[in-house]
């Protein structure tokens, strides 16, 4: 899956456009659950990837992982730019493979 293709997916399934998903796009979507994990993650304190901008966080973790929204401040940020500079307490939408997202997930973590 290519990072658009998996912004396509989150996109949907945040229901950003307000888009039904129509039959085929679900079908399509269960076969990509089947190798993908979408997740919330939260940026704690400490975290390294507090203050760097998210095209420097995917650069961090092993290929695989996109971040396709940021809540800050009860906001939603539905496909942040590659300049948004993420925040402790940050909460992350990420997609991607099961073994990449374990590793974002650990770089969220205080001093990883």
């Amino acid at each position: 899956m290519t990072p658009n293709e998996a912004m396509d997916v989150a996109m949907k399934m945040m229901d950003v456009n307000n888009e039904t998903v129509v039959q085929e796009d679900f079908e399509r979507f269960n076969l990509i659950r089947k190798q993908m994990l979408v997740d919330w993650l939260k940026v704690n304190p400490g975290s390294s990837l507090a203050g760097i901008t998210v095209e420097t966080a995917e650069q961090r973790v092993p290929s695989g992982v996109s971040i396709v929204g940021v809540s800050h401040d009860n906001d939603i940020t539905p496909k942040p730019p590659q300049d948004f500079v993420i925040a402790e307490e940050d909460i992350l939408l990420v997609i991607g493979e099961y073994d990449s997202i374990e590793a974002f997930e650990n770089a969220c973590k205080v001093g990883q």
